[in-house]
């Protein structure tokens, strides 16, 4: 079968997701070192998060605001964590790999989403992954509802 639109391809058939991410990941794996580490990459998404994907799931994202209030609920971002990365916040090399610097005049915000399967832009998502492997991006095609929003304490070395 000959695709002309991949990523409206992919979008569609989501069982065809994966073979077609191992393939993408063949000539596009600019954040690792090789193709096998693109493929444990793969591996480790499909295994353990992409399952949890499947229905209705809750997704993060951190914020740096110099207050609640600033934040304009309806343009929070499209890209999210997936909840089995939350212990990462505990971690103050997730935050530099994301941009986000100690600023002792700002809080750090937790937006808890909800999301379902047919929200993620998949093509994005896998695409990501392999140029930016430690920062575990899902990507979203629209704004989600927020469920939860609260201040977190910067971690500690």
């Amino acid at each position: 079968m000959r695709v002309k639109n991949w990523k409206m391809f992919i979008e569609s058939n989501s069982d065809d997701l994966k073979s077609w991410a191992y393939e993408y990941a063949k000539t596009n794996h600019e954040g690792l070192n090789s193709y096998e580490d693109a493929c444990e990459e793969l591996d480790y998404f499909f295994n353990f998060e992409y399952p949890d994907m499947k229905g209705k799931f809750k997704l993060f994202r951190v914020l740096q605001v110099s207050d609640i209030s600033d934040i304009n609920k309806e343009t929070i971002g499209e890209h999210f964590l997936h909840g089995s990365y939350i212990d990462r916040l505990n971690d103050r090399g997730f935050f530099d790999s994301i941009g986000i610097e100690f600023d002792p005049d700002e809080k750090l915000v937790l937006l808890e989403v909800v999301a379902q399967h047919d929200d993620v832009d998949w093509y994005q998502t896998i695409k990501n992954r392999l140029s930016f492997p430690r920062e575990f991006e899902v990507t979203l095609k629209h704004q989600p509802e927020i469920i939860n929003i609260k201040e977190i304490e910067y971690p500690k070395y």
